[in-house]
């Protein structure tokens, strides 16, 4: 047999007295229900939330001062990877939306047969193969288009 340890207290939202053991009312629970607990807290600002009142400068609408393109410590103007160049096209022209080979036809039939009325998605191709940070050296293709340029089955 177990021994009540506890209390009746009154909960301060509602009103109700409810047992609480010595554990509960210990750690600082004085609610009859999580209910009565989060309608307490409605509009307050946590204790533990550091800087709650304050706001960051995004907030305030002040726009953060990054560095990017040539004046960013890790910009490489030589030799810049295969992401970085693709990155900084899409970043300088947006995504490729249309396919520029005149060859191109839609709707047509795929491998399998089926109609295709437009392509799924298009794509920046680098031509020459150099890649460089140039809008010239780049097409925009559709992805049937472009897998057929770089296994070099079509011209452009």
């Amino acid at each position: 047999m177990s021994k009540k340890n506890g209390k009746n207290i009154k909960c301060p939202q509602c009103g109700k007295t409810r047992y609480r053991k010595l554990a509960l009312i210990k750690k600082g629970i004085k609610y009859c229900s999580q209910k009565c607990a989060n309608e307490s807290r409605k509009g307050k600002i946590p204790k533990n939330l550091k800087y709650a009142r304050s706001r960051s400068p995004m907030q305030k609408g002040h726009k953060p001062f990054i560095k990017c393109g040539p004046e960013h410590w890790a910009y490489q103007k030589e030799n810049p990877s295969y992401r970085a160049v693709h990155a900084w096209i899409v970043k300088k022209y947006g995504k490729a939306k249309q396919c520029e080979n005149t060859k191109c036809v839609y709707p047509r039939k795929n491998k399998r047969g089926y109609m295709m009325f437009a392509p799924k998605s298009y794509q920046w191709a680098n031509i020459s193969g150099t890649y460089k940070r140039d809008r010239a050296d780049f097409k925009e293709l559709c992805a049937s288009c472009h897998k057929l340029f770089d296994l070099h089955k079509i011209l452009l």
